[in-house]
């Protein structure tokens, strides 16, 4: 073999093994790349999702809270007004209460009163009635 073939099978052999090096570099490089952007991407995803997953649980909590604030405070609104509305009511009803009162004793005494004069009636009556009944013996 003479020398210009021997060098061209060198520059044949170094370019065949150039070519497979940097195929074999290219690969693994690539190989590195992709993984490298598929932990990116799946960190990134997680990300997104943890952060999607957090504000659609904040929302419900405070929806929940706001629910259970609401509530709260309606009961507690009502029984301030139910308060309110009895001591209103308590007040404007005292003249009533007063006048009610006043009608009892009224009617007591009324009741009394004629109790006494029916009494004096009676025991009049039954004194001429013994009267009589001596007069007529």
């Amino acid at each position: 073999m003479d020398k210009d073939t021997v060098d061209d099978l060198k520059q044949f052999i170094a370019t065949i093994i150039h070519s497979e090096v940097n195929s074999a570099v290219d690969t693994g490089v690539r190989s590195v790349v992709k993984e490298e952007v598929e932990a990116a991407v799946n960190k990134q995803v997680r990300s997104v999702v943890r952060e999607e997953v957090e504000t659609a649980v904040d929302k419900q909590v405070r929806s929940v809270v706001k629910e259970e604030v609401e509530t709260a405070v309606d009961k507690q609104v009502r029984s301030v007004i139910k308060e309110e509305v009895r001591a209103v009511v308590k007040d404007e009803l005292q003249p009533v209460h007063n006048k009610i009162d006043e009608l009892s004793d009224f009617v007591r005494n009324a009741i009394d009163d004629s109790n006494e004069a029916n009494g004096q009636q009676l025991a009049d009556h039954e004194r001429r009635i013994t009267k009589l009944e001596h007069q007529a013996a």
